[in-house]
């Protein structure tokens, strides 16, 4: 009976950790803008990019596995990734009215 009960936990536990692996498409937009951002900035220093990435999801509470199944998600269907993606660009227009404004 224990066994059972045991085994009932784990997968009530496993199911409800998979349910959160998608990060939440206002946070991922910002994410996701942030890191184009310093794939910019570090295009050609693969070490500069990946420290920036790790300060990325640092400061989002997010790991790479989380943002590769969200990348996931938005990439199995055209229509979300296109919306999602609109989202990214006016995100980093805003930033750049921002910085220009603040000069």
């Amino acid at each position: 009976m224990r066994y059972y009960i045991f085994l009932i936990v784990v997968l009530f536990l496993s199911f409800n950790c998979k349910s959160n692996i998608r990060i939440e498409e206002e946070n991922f937009v910002q994410i996701y803008a942030d890191l184009l951002i310093a794939k910019e900035i570090y295009r050609g220093n693969d070490t500069a990019f990946i420290k920036a990435r790790d300060s990325i999801y640092n400061k989002y509470n997010v790991n790479n596995f989380m943002v590769q199944k969200t990348l996931e998600y938005y990439n199995s269907d055209t229509e979300k990734w296109k919306q999602f993606f609109e989202k990214v660009i006016r995100r980093l227009e805003e930033q750049q009215t921002q910085i220009k404004m603040s000069n």
